[in-house]
């Protein structure tokens, strides 16, 4: 208690929390399956491997982060990130940084990435990391 970081460091009913993890409804039980959820997309996606360079891209919409992730040997992946309340697009010809192939959202792999205006969709501070499949 007489460290002054003590302020911002409460004790932990860490039983609690643990039992709050695993509770869907929760905000902590939210947060937990997300982060597993990016963990295994992270696990299973190759062209996140160490050893690659990573580029911030043009998105064509201020509120857009877009970068390029590329590994040599295993190729690239074009990451999205809404950082907008409101759902955005952005040109499909992002997706020509890929290599050719069936593009795919690592982190939906069923999700339409095509909205109605002919652009790649975003949902409201959402992120697609995508993936072209030979």
């Amino acid at each position: 208690a007489d460290d002054s970081r003590w302020l911002h460091r409460p004790s932990m009913d860490w039983e609690t929390a643990e039992e709050a993890r695993t509770d869907p409804t929760s905000t902590p039980g939210r947060v937990f399956e997300a982060l597993r959820s990016l963990a295994s997309a992270r696990a299973r996606t190759p062209q996140l491997r160490s050893g690659g360079a990573t580029t911030a891209l043009p998105s064509g919409d201020p509120s857009v982060f877009a970068w390029i992730h590329e590994h040599d040997a295993e190729g690239r992946l074009l990451g999205l990130a809404n950082l907008h309340d409101d759902p955005r697009s952005v040109p499909l010809d992002l997706v020509g940084r890929l290599r050719p192939g069936t593009v795919v959202d690592v982190l939906d792999p069923v999700a339409d990435l095509v909205g109605p205006d002919g652009g790649i969709s975003l949902d409201r501070l959402g992120v697609r990391w995508l993936v072209a499949t030979r």
